[in-house]
């Protein structure tokens, strides 16, 4: 089963190069008034999903312990900002919540 192209794509010539192939390929409706055609996210370059689960289950491990958010952050090796929006996006709710 072949999974999404731009796997085989990052893996044979580089995330930058899988970022272009995959803009390039998607059409995208005309936007007025000056809209990004399309959102500049870029694959990571080694592959890795960017999923806070294992950081959310080593502050699992530790609620006897006051944990931060900088803690959370230096564990998922994230600054405290996108430590904070990822866990939003991801969850639903923000870390304190």
């Amino acid at each position: 089963m072949v999974r999404d192209g731009r796997w085989f794509v990052r893996r044979d010539l580089g995330a930058q190069i899988a970022n272009r192939v995959a803009r390039g390929i998607v059409a995208a409706p005309h936007r007025s008034g000056g809209q990004a055609q399309f959102v500049e996210q870029a694959v990571p370059a080694d592959g890795a999903g960017s999923s806070l689960a294992p950081t959310r289950e080593w502050a699992l491990r530790r609620l006897s312990r006051r944990l931060t958010v900088r803690d959370l952050a230096w564990h998922a090796h994230v600054s405290e900002r996108t430590f904070a929006r990822r866990f939003v996006t991801e969850t639903g709710v923000t870390p304190l919540q």
